[in-house]
């Protein structure tokens, strides 16, 4: 955002460029190799800027968010959720209220007459005659809601085909959900310190959990199968005695010099700075520097003297797209959420980590370790405050806090929920399972939507190339309106099903037309 002020071009997300095309977008925002990131824009980069947030607050904001865009497994549905992002979520009560409503409104669909508001009407005009079956009223309300929990109140066909294995099955507790989020949490934390490794290393490929050197196969593994546990993807299940320590190998997007300037960033800029009313101004200077170090970005940097204008009008006056500080109550949201000592250690250990090793010789004469180290300093400090306060009684844990597999298993006990082990990893499974599922078909959207424009690449029908733009352009411009509130997501999603069906259509036709 500050990118976009600066030199006037709007960013583009790493998924939009997979799923909509390549464009002149010259800003990328990206999470590679975290599995919510994909390495969408080719090799159209030049140069990268690491962007560092508080190693604590990345580990609530990313479940805050993943939250709010409903576990969204598609690029369409994050989208279509999107406008759910920063806003104060309705509790548990409001749901039951609602729900309540929609119960009393449904039972004027059981009055003897045939109604489909519910459902779709995907036959066209292919139906004959029809036949009425009437179901217990008292019983499909239940039933009904019943199903539509199962299936996480999918919005589209694929997430609900998806979620169907979750259909009529014994669903985990809550007590399972906290368990398994508060393990995924501790290996983040992990994932946390693996994500600044690779880009300060330019591409060095390393094991999320030891940040040992690894095989490419292992690497390989780390991307295909992010929600297999430690144990499964153990370094040692990779390396043995009789192969010895791998040697140093590089991602091919980094070694093929897919960033035409390496993926090691040209400047390191503090999240949480940018935003302090204090040091925000200084943090932008620091990216509108890196664009001028850069003659192809540099040139179109607005004047020194408007820099701090821009802070103000982006931070201050809050211009510009919603992000998670525009959420009702974000910081006594933020503080709200307490870490057990368990999980604020293993944080003060990943960041301890990154200190020593990029305050070493080896690394202590460039300018980005040097700030590295500075703003990590900085939050390791906040994280041993916070540790303090939970030592002291200052901070009381709750059960819906990040307690850590420790005090989780010791809270389970003193509830006397007592299950074997293999009966609580299968409970855990749920979760993990459901995890990698959602994993693979959003990467399975993105290779089917790369095919499709391979084909349209190989086409001698320049048309096509035209129809394509034509459509990518109109899938964008649906996403403004649905974002400004013109229309609303149910219509919004009946549009991208129809022009993904219509580029299907073109692209079928365009392709016997050749032949």
């Amino acid at each position: 955002l500050q990118m976009e002020a600066l030199a006037g071009f709007s960013a583009k997300d790493e998924w939009d460029f997979a799923y909509v095309g390549m464009s002149n977008h010259p800003f990328i925002k990206g999470n590679y190799p975290h599995h919510e990131g994909i390495w969408g824009w080719g090799d159209a980069a030049d140069q990268t800027i690491l962007m560092v947030p508080n190693i604590r607050r990345s580990m609530l904001e990313y479940h805050d968010i993943i939250w709010d865009l409903q576990y969204a497994t598609t690029w369409e549905s994050s989208t279509l959720h999107s406008d759910n992002l920063f806003l104060q979520q309705p509790d548990d009560d409001d749901f039951y209220e609602w729900r309540d409503a929609r119960v009393m409104d449904e039972k004027g669909g059981m009055d003897g007459t045939l109604t489909i508001g519910w459902r779709v009407g995907g036959w066209g005009d292919a139906a004959d005659q029809t036949i009425l079956m009437v179901p217990n009223i008292r019983r499909s309300m239940l039933e009904y809601h019943d199903i539509i929990w199962d299936l996480k109140y999918a919005t589209t066909w694929a997430d609900a085909t998806i979620h169907s294995d979750n259909l009529f099955v014994h669903q985990p507790d809550e007590d399972d959900f906290y368990e398994w989020r508060d393990a995924r949490v501790m290996d983040e934390v992990r994932w946390y310190g693996w994500y600044i490794d690779y880009w300060m290393e330019g591409g060095l490929l390393r094991d999320i959990f030891s940040h040992r050197i690894i095989t490419q196969d292992h690497w390989d593994d780390l991307m295909k199968k992010f929600s297999y546990s430690r144990e499964e993807l153990d370094y040692d299940n990779y390396v043995t005695d009789a192969t010895g320590p791998p040697s140093a190998t590089y991602d091919p997007h980094c070694a093929q010099g897919e960033i035409t300037n390496g993926c090691e960033p040209v400047a390191v800029i503090s999240a949480d700075k940018l935003r302090d009313y204090t040091e925000g101004p200084v943090e932008t200077t620091a990216i509108a520097e890196a664009l001028m170090n850069d003659v192809r970005t540099g040139q179109y940097v607005i004047a020194q003297e408007a820099w701090d204008c821009i802070w103000e009008e982006i931070i201050q006056h809050k211009k510009g797209p919603k992000n998670i500080h525009d959420r009702p109550g974000y910081e006594n949201l933020y503080e709200s959420y307490n870490f057990s000592v368990e999980m604020l250690l293993e944080m003060i250990d990943e960041l301890n980590r990154l200190i020593a090793k990029y305050g070493s010789a080896e690394w202590n004469t460039k300018q980005t370790a040097n700030r590295l180290v500075e703003i990590l300093s900085e939050h390791v400090g906040l994280v041993e405050a916070e540790l303090e306060e939970i030592n002291t009684g200052v901070r009381q844990l709750t059960a819906s806090d990040f307690l850590g597999p420790k005090e989780r298993a010791r809270t389970r006990t003193l509830k006397g929920k007592t299950v074997s082990e293999s009966e609580r990893k299968d409970r855990l499974r749920y979760f993990t399972t459901l995890e990698q599922k959602m994993h693979e078909d959003k990467r399975s959207e993105m290779e089917q939507l790369a095919k499709m424009r391979e084909e349209a690449e190989s086409s001698s029908q320049i048309v096509h190339g035209d129809l394509l733009k034509a459509l990518s352009s109109a899938l964008e411009q649906l996403r403004k309106l649905q974002a400004e509130g013109v229309i609303d997501e149910e219509t919004a999603l009946r549009l991208v099903k129809r022009i993904q069906t219509v580029a299907t259509e073109a692209r079928v036709g365009l392709a016997q037309s050749s032949e």
